[in-house]
Protein backbone atom coordinates (compact mmCIF):
# COMPACT_ATOMS: atom_id res chain seq x y z
CA UNK A 1 0.00 0.00 0.00
CA UNK A 2 0.93 3.69 0.00
CA UNK A 3 3.12 5.77 2.30
CA UNK A 4 1.09 8.85 3.29
CA UNK A 5 2.19 12.03 5.05
CA UNK A 6 -0.44 13.75 7.20
CA UNK A 7 0.42 17.31 8.28
CA UNK A 8 -1.93 18.99 10.75
CA UNK A 9 -1.49 20.89 14.01
CA UNK A 10 -4.56 19.19 15.53
CA UNK A 11 -3.41 15.90 17.09
CA UNK A 12 -6.96 14.53 17.23
CA UNK A 13 -7.47 15.00 13.50
CA UNK A 14 -4.04 13.56 12.70
CA UNK A 15 -4.87 10.53 14.82
CA UNK A 16 -8.24 10.06 13.18
CA UNK A 17 -6.75 10.23 9.69
CA UNK A 18 -3.94 7.86 10.72
CA UNK A 19 -6.41 5.32 12.11
CA UNK A 20 -8.57 5.42 8.97
CA UNK A 21 -5.66 5.20 6.55
CA UNK A 22 -3.83 2.48 8.49
CA UNK A 23 -7.03 0.42 8.66
CA UNK A 24 -6.90 0.42 4.85
CA UNK A 25 -3.32 -0.88 4.93
CA UNK A 26 -1.42 2.35 4.33
CA UNK A 27 1.68 3.51 6.19
CA UNK A 28 1.15 6.94 7.77
CA UNK A 29 3.69 9.48 8.97
CA UNK A 30 2.36 12.39 11.04
CA UNK A 31 3.74 15.94 11.13
CA UNK A 32 2.71 18.70 13.57
CA UNK A 33 3.30 21.55 11.13
CA UNK A 34 4.54 22.34 7.64
CA UNK A 35 8.17 22.61 8.69
CA UNK A 36 8.19 19.14 10.22
CA UNK A 37 6.33 17.78 7.18
CA UNK A 38 8.99 19.22 4.87
CA UNK A 39 11.73 17.58 6.96
CA UNK A 40 10.02 14.19 6.58
CA UNK A 41 9.45 14.72 2.84
CA UNK A 42 13.15 15.53 2.34
CA UNK A 43 14.12 12.18 3.89
CA UNK A 44 11.74 9.81 2.13
CA UNK A 45 9.14 9.84 -0.65
CA UNK A 46 5.39 9.76 -0.06
CA UNK A 47 2.70 8.66 -2.47
CA UNK A 48 0.21 11.14 -0.97
CA UNK A 49 0.35 14.21 1.26
CA UNK A 50 -2.64 15.46 3.26
CA UNK A 51 -2.07 18.89 4.79
CA UNK A 52 -3.99 21.45 6.78
CA UNK A 53 -3.89 24.94 5.29
CA UNK A 54 -3.46 26.83 8.58
CA UNK A 55 -0.65 25.58 10.82
CA UNK A 56 2.03 27.25 12.94
CA UNK A 57 5.66 27.61 11.86
CA UNK A 58 4.94 26.89 8.16
CA UNK A 59 1.38 26.75 6.85
CA UNK A 60 0.10 24.22 4.33
CA UNK A 61 0.65 26.47 1.31
CA UNK A 62 4.21 27.26 2.42
CA UNK A 63 4.82 23.56 2.94
CA UNK A 64 3.56 22.68 -0.54
CA UNK A 65 5.67 25.43 -2.13
CA UNK A 66 8.74 24.13 -0.28
CA UNK A 67 7.90 20.58 -1.26
CA UNK A 68 7.66 21.46 -4.95
CA UNK A 69 10.89 23.47 -4.81
CA UNK A 70 13.01 21.00 -2.84
CA UNK A 71 11.67 17.50 -3.34
CA UNK A 72 11.52 15.71 -6.69
CA UNK A 73 8.06 14.56 -7.74
CA UNK A 74 7.44 10.82 -7.43
CA UNK A 75 7.08 8.85 -10.65
CA UNK A 76 3.52 8.49 -11.92
CA UNK A 77 1.65 5.41 -10.79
Amino acid sequence: MARILVADDDPSLRGLLRDILESEGHTVVEARDGEEALLFARREPFALVLTDQRMPVRDGIGFLKGLRAEVPAPPPV
